[in-house]
């Protein structure tokens, strides 16, 4: 059975002679309500290992009265080898394509999965959208020396600690280790070597240590000195779960965002921390704590359109 999908980018960059070649696209499949959701997960990750993208998501409208404007999917995410328990760019990019369908008539999508539930809301501007997620807070692990030795291993890094730098590692309740590289208190000379050092798109020598930490995947955090435009630059690499190094990674940020809450002690004007994920493609994204929960803000749009032949168990 064909059945059409869009792709979307979420969390392009907004300074990019051309944004579409930024940030990460998703595929999304807007199933409908005839179609059989559950038991279907080999079909589903047919379908995203065939269209390659680092997140494929399925959603399916929910029948449910509500008063606050969103309306409710449930949505499942596929990696090309594996189903993973929550990605937030592709969330964006199917809110992307939910909200192209119901037109005017919604102001969000209230997202329903197997773990817990998020939301994504139209941001001010044309094309931001506002992430609502579960927060995850990063704990110390119990191998800390030896869980920043293998991430600094991956790099190619010598031991010495650069002037001005520390290093700490710390993993939360969805899986990701968080490798922290606090270059505050570096002077600028010193910050650009580290940045060169962890942020360069030649820099990762070897995934090699990276998956004897295990996981869902590492993310690399770099504080940056007072006076830089955005408070910290990150990556996220992932290749137990078929991805090498995500492009831009917003699923990350419910660790990420109360990691960098306790440790800079005062943020941007407007209350969040705004970032770079340095991927070859690379994006923007902004993130704060809010209590118990992250939000997440960046710019999306749908860039292509395309029809994928599901298998005959998705139209049972």
């Amino acid at each position: 059975m064909e059945f059409p999908y869009v792709v979307a980018n979420a969390f392009t960059r907004s300074g990019a002679t051309d944004p579409s070649t930024t940030g990460n696209p998703a595929a999304v499949v807007v199933l409908t309500d005839n179609l059989v959701y559950a038991d279907a997960e080999s079909d589903y990750q047919k379908v995203a290992s065939e269209l390659g993208y680092s997140e494929t998501a399925f959603v399916r409208k929910i029948d449910h009265d509500r008063d606050d404007g969103l309306v409710d999917y449930s949505i499942r995410w596929f990696t090309p080898t594996c189903e993973i328990g929550l990605c937030g760019h592709a969330s964006m990019a199917s809110a992307a394509a939910i909200l192209e369908r119901e037109a005017q008539s919604c102001r969000g999508v209230h997202f329903v999965y197997a773990k817990g539930e998020l939301e994504v809301t139209t941001s001010e501007g044309g094309g931001m959208y506002e992430m609502s997620m579960t927060k995850s807070a990063p704990e110390p692990v119990n191998e800390e020396v030896w869980t920043i030795a293998k991430v600094r291993e991956a790099f190619g890094d010598a031991s010495t600690t650069p002037l001005g730098a520390t290093f700490s590692a710390s993993k939360n309740s969805i899986g990701d280790t968080f490798l922290l590289v606090d270059a505050r208190l570096s002077t600028e000379e010193t910050f650009e070597a580290i940045r060169a050092a962890y942020m360069s798109n030649d820099s990762l020598k070897s995934l090699r240590p990276i998956e004897e930490i295990g996981g869902r995947g590492v993310c690399v955090v770099l504080t940056t000195p007072a006076g830089e435009p955005n408070q910290y630059f990150c990556r996220w690499f992932g290749p137990l779960v078929g991805i090498d190094e995500d492009p831009v990674t917003g699923s990350a940020c419910a660790g990420v965002a109360p990691l960098l809450s306790r440790t800079i002690t005062t943020t941007s004007t407007d209350g969040w921390f705004h970032g770079i994920q340095s991927s070859a493609r690379s994006g923007e994204i902004s993130c704060r704590v809010d209590d118990n929960r992250v939000r997440v803000r960046g710019a999306c749009s749908i860039v292509s359109r395309g029809v994928v032949n599901l298998p005959k168990s998705l139209a049972r």
